[in-house]
């Protein structure tokens, strides 16, 4: 969303996806200060002025839609943003909701790069065991990964027939 917001801005030339960009990286800076100082939660208060400021925004952003004429350039972008900002609210207000909530989705991208660059390259797999085959192995690493666990030291563990993800266990 970050990224399209900045396209609007700087190549549609429209100031709102500016602001709500800022928005949305003002509020991600709040919970990052929040958890700085300890606090697991916002405040209702908090949460509710967010939501005010959010809808205000949308409809600032309805109004800037309202001076595109049909047809003209970034009209289309600006409506479809529009229209997953208001359907998709609680979504992509949720890392402030809770906080374990992380704030962008860069980690599942990257996991499903790989799959589009296969996809991309060869169009395809050859047969059903090579994609059950590609998904374990990748699933496996993905894993290892995200728990920060040895990559090397994993696979030898696997390889031997030990459980990997119980390490500190035993």
């Amino acid at each position: 969303m970050l990224r399209e917001l900045r396209g609007l801005f700087e190549l549609q030339k429209i100031p709102w996806a500016d602001k709500m960009r800022r928005f949305i990286k003002d509020i991600n800076d709040c919970k990052n200060d929040d958890i700085a100082n300890g606090e697991k939660s916002a405040n209702a208060q908090t949460l509710s002025k967010i939501d005010r400021d959010y809808d205000h925004l949308i409809e600032q952003g309805r109004a800037a839609l309202s001076q595109i004429k049909d047809n003209e350039l970034g009209f289309d972008e600006l409506r479809r943003m529009l229209n997953r900002l208001t359907e998709y609210k609680d979504c992509y207000l949720l890392f402030i909701r809770n906080y374990t909530a992380p704030f962008t989705n860069n980690l599942a991208e990257r996991d499903l790069r790989p799959w589009k660059t296969k996809q991309k390259v060869s169009g395809c797999f050859r047969s059903w065991a090579g994609i059950q085959r590609s998904v374990r192995i990748r699933s496996f690493v993905s894993t290892a990964k995200k728990r920060k666990l040895s990559l090397l030291d994993s696979i030898s563990r696997v390889s031997h027939a030990l459980p990997v993800l119980a390490l500190g266990e035993e």
